[in-house]
């Protein structure tokens, strides 16, 4: 295998074209690709190169290294060592469109929840001018009056 290059790197973040990593994968012939699934930052590479290779998203918790300093270098060479050895368990990632549902279901509940938050931001306004709408009408937003 080559080396990694600032070429390479710059390929990784480039934003505007995607599909380049992949070029990547194929030009060194890459099969296996391991990485810790800390937080999101996991999500945009699992998808790009999703098919292309076999992906390895290792728990943080499970490839942790012996104490000292801790570097993003360091951590790759332990997590390719790992790799190399057979020593990485795979976290479960769900099929594509589970993922797409899940984030669906997720944002959904989030706009439900902005949606609440800011009825109670008018209800306190309202009763913070003495309007207590609250005492008359059972659904102050809704259609019924109590």
């Amino acid at each position: 295998m080559g080396e990694y290059t600032q070429a390479d790197a710059d390929l990784w973040h480039d934003h505007a074209r995607a599909d380049k990593p992949a070029g990547v994968v194929a030009r060194e012939r890459l099969h296996h690709l391991a990485m810790e699934s800390t937080g999101v930052y996991w999500k945009p590479v699992y998808t790009i190169l999703e098919g292309a290779l076999q992906i390895v998203v290792a728990n943080a918790q499970h490839v942790k290294k012996v104490p000292g300093r801790k570097t993003d270098v360091k951590d790759a060479e332990w997590l390719a060592e790992l790799l190399c050895h057979g020593l990485l368990r795979s976290s479960f990632v769900p099929p594509k469109p589970i993922r797409e549902l899940r984030d669906w279901t997720r944002y959904r509940r989030k706009l439900v929840q902005s949606q609440a938050a800011e009825r109670n931001r008018r209800l306190k306004l309202l009763e913070s001018a003495n309007i207590k709408l609250a005492s008359v009408a059972s659904d102050v937003f809704g259609y019924r009056a109590a």
